[in-house]
């Protein structure tokens, strides 16, 4: 038979290491968030005004790792491409879709490009009230 145990244990940061039937596992604590990354599926659109690229954006520590620490990202497109939305999977947010920030879940959110109709580049900014900054251009053709 298969079984699941939980034990809830103080918070401390640090790591908490795992060790079950050979199985193991590591979590870590994380800092603040110290760096943007945005990852597009893809790097470049078609100038159709129907192309959609959609961009994971994750906050990182100063270690690189993925932080739960979360925070409001604003977002800026320049080119000719529009943002239609961002989402952050958190259901009671009511932050409307179209707005141009969202906070993120757990380090993460998703924006949501379109396309124009004129060939050129497209840059996707993001930035945060405590300085953070990343930006991602894109090839429009």
């Amino acid at each position: 038979t298969e079984g699941r145990a939980t034990w809830e244990v103080p918070y401390a940061d640090g790591e908490l290491h795992a060790v079950v039937n050979g199985a193991e596992d590591t979590l870590c604590t994380t800092g603040k968030a110290a760096s943007i990354a945005l990852k597009p599926e893809k790097t470049s659109f078609n100038a159709d005004g129907m192309d959609v690229i959609q961009v994971e954006v994750e906050l990182h520590d100063e270690k690189g790792r993925l932080t739960a620490k979360d925070e409001d990202i604003k977002y800026q497109i320049l080119g000719d491409a529009v943002i239609l939305g961002i989402e952050n999977g958190i259901p009671v947010d009511l932050t409307p879709y179209s707005e141009k920030h969202r906070a993120t879940k757990q380090g993460r959110a998703i924006v949501y490009l379109r396309a124009g109709l004129l060939p050129g580049a497209v840059t996707l900014h993001a930035y945060t009230r405590s300085g953070l900054k990343a930006s991602f251009c894109f090839e429009q053709a």
